[in-house]
């Protein structure tokens, strides 16, 4: 019987291990300069870096600049290793922006309109 509870709670010690836990990131993770890799931001083409700074308990915003170009964006709601936001001025650009934290890289995905035209595609950056 004693051999019964002993690999009983061996066993429950084990599965009580999560070996994919969700990583958990702060907010100065996404905090600082970030170089697009592999070419150039996807909405503003000449742009080669973004500088993410706080701007609240759970907010950060970015400014592309590079090329020529510098835009900023309104700040965007950072939820553990991920955030969201949109960019968004009548006629001219309506695109969600969604980025994940993995690894110490970053990768922000958009999608929307831009110029009337489809916005589709993904950055990949890394401090």
């Amino acid at each position: 019987m004693k051999k019964y509870f002993l690999i009983l709670g061996l066993c429950s010690s084990f599965l009580s291990c999560d070996k994919n836990e969700e990583p958990t990131c702060a907010l100065t993770d996404f905090v600082g300069t970030w170089k697009v890799t592999g070419g150039k931001a996807c909405i503003l083409n000449d742009a080669t870096t973004l500088i993410i700074t706080s701007t609240g308990s759970n907010k950060i915003q970015g400014v592309y600049t590079g090329g020529g170009v510098t835009s900023d964006f309104d700040a965007w709601t950072v939820n553990g290793c991920t955030f969201t936001g949109t960019v968004k001025e009548a006629g001219f650009i309506d695109v969600t922006i969604n980025g994940t934290l993995t690894d110490g890289k970053l990768k922000i995905v958009n999608t929307g309109t831009f110029l009337g035209g489809p916005v589709n595609c993904t950055e990949n950056l890394t401090k």
